[in-house]
């Protein structure tokens, strides 16, 4: 033990944040009793139960608990290797082809005090998050569970959005998101969350989320003082929960029973910066100041699942008003755009079908239309395969894009993305 410790202060230390990412993984598996006690033997061939026990068992040796489960502390480890192809089909001579680690992740998480409080933090170590001002911060929660039915969390969260938003990326059935839910979303929000289920016949239920936010995102510095942001979405699940507890993309779980959410929900902004309501770049004028606007997103989504089969269809509309400059913009605050929000609506319908319980197929048609200085409307058109290891924390997934944008070429985009998650 007093190895380890050591091992993670020269870590931290020599301040290599990508390597104590890795060593976390790497610990996590070493300390695993079964490893110690049954050597895996090369070239032998693990079955699939054989690979849950060994995650389950690298889990659990990053969990540490006391007795009464009052104080909890636990490491999730991530990372995501993906391989991407562009083919820009009228001007090859912008093909190109990019391998990278687009997702290595820590989540913290435990309980202090009572198990009924519990915290989660999310921090992104891939170069891409340290981008921005505080861009590697992605979740900082305090969460009380005042029921069975009711949760009240503090701090760093998604705004309740539509369902493919507010999947966890690692739960995807395809490499990446819909291009409507990377250019209509809602982010993330500083605030209070309120999370209410209401049961009404057996395991059926309603499930009410709330929120009230600052408005900013993550990535931006608080400006507005007395100007918040209020989100409300209702869900409708009438065959209750089944085997799905969270939100999560396709049909893994090959449930026989029907498995339907019905939701939707609206959002107010008020007197956002930004040009995309409380994401983008600040909107800046021609002499130096910033414009404010409210906008308002209104989201409904439908995800039906069955046995082998899944279909999740959304649709998003974000609007805003008329913008009016209230205060000078400040020169060292980066990322001005045009001084217009940015507004638009787009449509999203994914398909997915198991062929067995560790391989699965998927289609996706996704349309937004954007509008800034002109209207703008892309199409795509994607299909893929993933092959599940153990659910979606150890996958390989690869699919195919088509993209129709009138001011860009045509292009086609090939992905192949590997995913270890603890």
């Amino acid at each position: 033990m007093q190895i380890m410790i050591d091992l993670y202060l020269r870590i931290i230390q020599a301040n290599n944040i990508r390597i104590f990412g890795i060593v976390i993984i790497l610990l996590g598996f070493l300390n695993n009793p079964l490893y110690a006690q049954e050597p895996i033997q090369d070239n032998v061939e693990l079955s699939e139960n054989k690979v849950r026990k060994h995650i389950k068992k690298a889990a659990e040796a990053l969990t540490w608990r006391n007795k009464d489960n009052s104080w909890s502390f636990r490491i999730d480890p991530r990372v995501e290797y993906r391989i991407t192809y562009t083919d820009q089909l009228e001007d090859p001579k912008e093909n190109h082809l990019v391998g990278r680690f687009t997702k290595e992740r820590l989540r913290l998480r435990g309980t202090m005090f009572h198990p009924s409080i519990s915290y989660f933090v999310h921090i992104g170590l891939a170069p891409s998050d340290f981008a921005f001002h505080n861009h590697h911060l992605y979740h900082a929660l305090i969460r009380w569970q005042a029921s069975k039915t009711t949760q009240l969390w503090i701090g760093q969260d998604f705004v309740p959005d539509a369902q493919e938003f507010m999947t966890p990326t690692v739960n995807f059935q395809l490499v990446d998101r819909s291009i409507l839910s990377s250019k209509i979303n809602m982010g993330f929000g500083k605030g209070i969350y309120f999370l209410q289920e209401l049961p009404y016949v057996e395991d059926r239920l309603f499930r009410l989320r709330l929120a009230l936010t600052t408005g900013e995102n993550r990535i931006s510095p608080a400006l507005r003082k007395h100007k918040m942001q209020y989100t409300g979405r209702l869900e409708w699940l009438p065959f209750g929960k089944g085997k799905y507890s969270g939100y999560a993309q396709g049909a893994i779980a090959m449930d026989p029973e029907p498995h339907l959410i019905l939701g939707g929900g609206m959002s107010k902004n008020k007197g956002s910066y930004l040009h995309a309501g409380n994401s983008g770049k600040f909107m800046v004028t021609e002499d130096g100041k910033l414009n404010e606007a409210d906008f308002t997103n209104i989201f409904l989504d439908v995800h039906y699942r069955e046995g082998a089969f899944s279909l999740y269809t959304e649709f998003t509309q974000r609007q805003a008003g008329n913008p009016s400059s209230v205060k000078p913009y400040d020169k060292s605050m980066e990322n001005a755009v045009d001084p217009v929000p940015l507004t638009g609506k787009g449509f999203n319908i994914q398909t997915g079908y198991m062929l067995s319980q560790t391989v699965e197929l998927a289609a996706r048609f996704t349309t937004v239309t954007e509008k800034q200085q002109r209207e703008q409307k892309t199409r795509q058109y994607t299909v893929g395969a993933s092959k599940y290891f153990y659910k979606h924390f150890a996958k390989i997934q690869t699919d195919i894009s088509y993209t129709d944008e009138p001011v860009a070429p045509d292009q086609l985009m090939v992905r192949l993305g590997i995913i270890a998650h603890l």
